[in-house]
């Protein structure tokens, strides 16, 4: 009789128990699709991130540019900052879980609904943060990407003009022609505008065994303008280390129909 009335109270115990327990199978659904949602844009923002990672190992700033070399800087600092951004989205889920857990656990759908709702802002914030310093990654990355570029075109340009410099002035006879260097309106050489040609012209000129001729043309009617030019080229490259040897004929010419150059030809070839 005994045995009889506890199983009574058992089974009555675990009724009550069982009525007391609300439906959380909506609620449940919700969050999965939620958390799972989160999880395939992290996921998204995660692979984007790890691209651009790479790309921005793979970008070299030339060291002798110091602004390019800033950027670069500034462009890997975004890539570090976007990984914190991902790393947050990663914390703010699983502090979400554990609260929404919890109120899984308590059994009360108002509860969890609460739960649900209070967890979705913060971690849908973090999200659009970490897309955002993502996307501003990405932009910081593409801009210096496309500066060392045109830096290592320009370079690449620069080489091949330099290769076929040194291959005309081994041939005799070539006539190679400087449109980089300017002078004065007092015919004297315009040393800021022609720094690339003037080195471009030494180069050829010093410690290459060449000899040439030297016309600096002058697109005036005026021919004392090209004499006084040439004079002044003459002087700036005996001044610097250009040997007499290297130098034949050195005169400037009146071409008002030509456009303003510095034209040498090859007498004796280089070696």
């Amino acid at each position: 009789m005994q045995i009889q009335m506890r199983t009574a109270v058992f089974a009555l115990a675990t009724l009550s128990l069982v009525a007391c327990q609300e439906d959380l199978t909506a609620e449940k659904k919700t969050w999965e699709e939620t958390t799972a949602g989160w999880q395939g844009k992290l996921d998204k923002l995660a692979k984007d991130h790890a691209a651009l990672t790479e790309k921005a190992k793979g970008l070299v700033a030339p060291a002798a540019d110091a602004a390019v070399a800033g950027e670069k800087s500034a462009a890997d600092a975004a890539v570090s900052a976007a990984a914190a951004g991902l790393e947050a989205v990663k914390q703010g889920i699983t502090s979400a879980r554990t609260a929404v857990d919890a109120s899984i656990t308590a059994g009360k759908k108002v509860g969890l609904q609460a739960a649900i709702s209070s967890a979705k802002a913060p971690v849908d914030g973090l999200l659009s943060k970490a897309e955002s310093l993502i996307s501003a990654a990405d932009g910081a990355v593409t801009a210096v990407g496309q500066k060392i570029s045109a830096i290592d075109s320009a370079a690449a340009a620069t080489k091949a003009a330099a290769d076929k410099l040194f291959a005309d002035s081994k041939t005799k006879g070539a006539v190679i022609t400087w449109n980089d260097i300017a002078f004065t309106a007092d015919a004297a050489l315009d040393l800021e505008k022609s720094k690339d040609g003037l080195n471009s012209l030494v180069s050829v000129l010093k410690g290459t065994g060449i000899k040439a001729d030297i016309f600096v043309d002058a697109a005036v009617k005026d021919t004392s303008v090209g004499t006084k030019r040439a004079l002044a080229l003459k002087a700036y490259l005996a001044a610097n280390g250009v040997p007499a040897t290297a130098l034949g004929l050195v005169a400037g010419r009146s071409r008002p129909e030509l456009t303003e150059g510095v034209v040498l030809t090859v007498v004796n070839p280089a070696q």
